[in-house]
């Protein structure tokens, strides 16, 4: 029998509004209910069922509404949508990428070898598993320019542009390699001054897809510097301004986390053109 590794599907809806201080938790009614299950449907439908011989499969819903009301608002139900997949390899092939990490390990020399093997142990981990999440509905109510954050890639590198067939507002992936090492405090720019490795580091690839309505556009751009080696790159989205009480979705951020070469990989598997057909009905 082929042995599968574990992965694990979770599919969690919520309905929300604002409020200043009175905040209850209702059953859905049969049509919030109805249009959620389509939603996780075509979230489940454009992601592939299958990733090579990584996954095993666990389902989790979990349906609530919030009602809130706010003195300035009134009684405003926002409706969110979130999705996620983790692919995670089996443990013979973890052993395999591990046993190679180590023999190039061995050819390191300088000062700094010891922090640099850890740093591509943990690299070696991260490039394990495979996360997708989406969210929908950022900026709701109304944000006119939606905040985008791409974490966590090297100060050493650039966000790299995406090219996916069917059109998005924003389509960018940062690299983490392991040779640039994770480290505490703030100097981290230089290696040699740095003391001690970050162990609780991701040194996960990422990617972030934005589709929103056709009047969506990158806006502007700014970068961060945290203190550890990566930088965080802020997207501002412009988007027009939606029907709050409506059960549409205006907007979609897909994120993948993994090793740069599964997530081109996996990018092409994904049929963009479901997700774009959730918001078509959404008016520039």
């Amino acid at each position: 029998m082929k042995k599968r590794a574990f992965v694990y599907i979770a599919a969690i809806f919520t309905i929300s509004s604002f409020a200043q201080n009175n905040v209850s938790t209702r059953p859905l009614t049969k049509v919030e209910a109805d249009n959620m299950n389509k939603i996780e449907s075509a979230f489940s439908n454009a992601f592939p069922k299958e990733w090579k011989d990584w996954k095993t499969e666990s389902k989790l819903q979990n349906h609530t509404v919030k009602d809130q009301v706010s003195a300035d608002l009134g009684k405003k139900t926002i409706y969110t949508y979130s999705y996620s997949v983790v692919y995670t390899i089996p443990n013979e092939q973890v052993d395999v990428k591990m046993g190679e990490a180590m023999k190039r390990a061995a050819s390191f020399t300088d000062a700094n070898k010891d922090m640099r093997i850890s740093a591509l142990g943990m690299k070696t981990t991260s490039d394990c598993k495979l996360t997708v999440t989406v969210e929908s509905n950022l900026g709701i109510p109304y944000q006119k320019d939606v905040p985008v954050f791409l974490n966590g890639h090297s100060h050493k590198t650039e966000p790299q542009k995406i090219l996916i067939k069917d059109t998005v507002a924003l389509a960018v992936i940062g690299l983490q390699p392991g040779e640039n090492l994770i480290l505490k405090g703030e100097n981290v720019q230089n290696p040699a001054e740095a003391k001690e490795l970050d162990n609780n580091a991701d040194y996960s690839d990422e990617a972030i897809i934005f589709i929103g309505p056709k009047a969506s556009a990158v806006k502007k751009t700014t970068k961060t510097f945290n203190g550890t080696g990566r930088n965080i790159d802020s997207y501002y989205i412009e988007q027009p301004e939606p029907n709050v009480n409506s059960l549409l979705v205006y907007n979609i951020l897909v994120r993948i986390r993994g090793n740069v070469s599964e997530i081109d990989e996996f990018i092409k598997k994904v049929d963009w053109s479901v997700l774009k057909k959730m918001i078509s009905k959404v008016q520039p």
